[in-house]
C-alpha cells in the first residue's frame, strides 16, 4: 500500500459557546473542578470579546494550507474540541501512514508545545498501527514567519501619526510561564530572543527602541518568566516614552490572550497612565503563516526522503 501522508495543526483549544466554559475549564485544570468565581470571571471576559475566534481561525488555516500543499490538514485541540487524541485516532482509522504534525505555537518549551508531542505519542502508540511520527518542535526562525511579522510590525507603526514615529517603542511578548515547571527556560526565552532580533533587523529597530516582555502570567507573579508586560507598562509610563506598540510574536492567531489581556485589560492601564497604546494585528489564516507551514511541511518531506 502507498503511504498515506498527512498534517495535523494543533492549537490548544477554547470554547466554542460560554456555557462550554466550565466543561473547558474542567480540561484546562487537569480535571479539577472551577470555582464558580473563576467560571464567572473567565465567562466575563469571553462575553466582553465576543467570543473566541481561534477555531474558525484555526479552520482556515488548516483549509489554506492543504490547498497549499495538496494534502490532507486535520485539526488537533488540547483543551477542546476536535481533541487532539480523537483526530489522531480518526486519522489512523483512515489509514494514515506518514503524520506531519505542527503546533501553531513557534517556540519551544516542554510546557506548551512539549505537552503537544507528549499527548501525540502517547495516542500514536495506543493504536495498532505502525505510523511514521514527524513533530515539528518549533520554527521561531522560519523565513516567511519572521518576514510576515516584520511586515505586521511594520504596518503597526504607520498606525501612529508620522511626526515623532521614529520613536515609538516596541514591545514583543510571548506568554509567560511557571518557572517551577520549566526544566530549561533558557531554550524558549533564547527562541524568543532569536526571533526578537530576527524582525528588529529586518524592520531596522535601533536596539534602543525595543524589549522582549512576557504576558498573561498569573496576576504578575515572580515564579512566572518575566519581565511582565504590565510591569514595564507601568515603568515607561514614568518616562518619556508614551507611545508605545505591543507586537505580541509568540501568538500567531487572535484568542483570549491578544483580545482581552492587550486590547481590554492593558489598554485600560495605558489610558489610565496617558499612554497612547496600539497593538500589532496577528498573522491569523495570512499568506505568510500559510506560506511557513507551507514550507515547514515540504522542508519535512524534502528531508525525510
Amino acid at each position: 500500500m502507498q503511504n498515506h501522508t498527512a498534517v495535523i495543526l494543533m492549537a490548544y483549544g477554547s470554547p466554542n459557546t460560554m456555557s462550554d466554559i466550565p466543561d473547558y475549564l474542567v480540561n484546562v485544570r487537569s480535571g479539577r473542578p472551577p470555582t464558580q468565581a473563576l467560571i464567572d470571571e473567565v465567562t466575563a471576559r469571553y462575553e466582553n470579546i465576543g467570543g473566541s475566534p481561534l477555531y474558525p481561525i484555526t479552520q482556515r488555516i488548516a483549509r489554506k494550507l492543504g490547498e497549499s500543499i495538496d494534502m490532507p490538514v486535520h485539526i488537533g485541540m488540547l483543551y477542546w474540541h476536535p481533541y487532539l487524541e480523537d483526530t489522531v485516532k480518526q486519522m489512523v482509522a483512515e489509514g494514515i501512514h506518514r503524520l506531519i504534525a505542527i503546533c501553531l505555537a513557534p517556540h519551544y518549551s516542554e510546557i506548551s508545545v512539549g505537552r503537544y508531542q507528549a499527548r501525540l505519542k502517547d495516542t500514536l502508540s495506543s493504536t495498532s498501527q505502525n505510523v511514521e511520527l514527524h513533530f515539528i518542535e518549533h520554527w521561531h526562525d522560519q523565513k516567511e514567519y519572521l518576514d510576515g511579522l516584520a511586515s505586521l510590525v511594520q504596518e503597526g507603526l504607520r498606525r501612529f501619526p508620522s511626526e515623532g514615529r521614529d520613536q515609538v517603542q516596541i514591545i514583543f511578548t510571548a506568554h509567560s510561564l511557571p518557572l517551577s515547571r520549566l526544566k530549561d527556560p533558557s531554550t524558549y526565552e533564547s527562541q524568543l530572543k532569536e526571533t526578537v532580533r530576527a524582525v528588529a533587523n529586518l524592520t531596522s529597530l535601533p536596539r534602543e527602541r525595543w524589549m522582549l516582555a512576557y504576558q498573561s502570567a498569573r496576576n504578575q507573579d515572580p515564579s512566572w518568566l518575566g519581565p511582565h508586560l504590565e510591569t514595564l507598562l507601568e515603568e515607561t509610563s514614568t518616562s518619556d516614552k508614551q507611545r508605545i506598540l505591543v507586537a505580541p510574536i509568540g501568538f500567531v492567531t487572535n484568542n483570549l490572550e491578544i483580545l482581552y489581556d492587550i486590547d481590554v485589560k492593558l489598554q485600560e492601564v495605558a489610558q489610565n497612565r496617558g499612554i497612547q497604546l496600539k497593538r500589532m494585528e496577528m498573522l491569523n489564516d495570512s499568506l505568510p503563516l500559510v506560506a511557513a507551514l507551507t514550507s515547514l511541511v515540504n522542508q519535512t518531506s524534502i528531508n525525510d526522503q
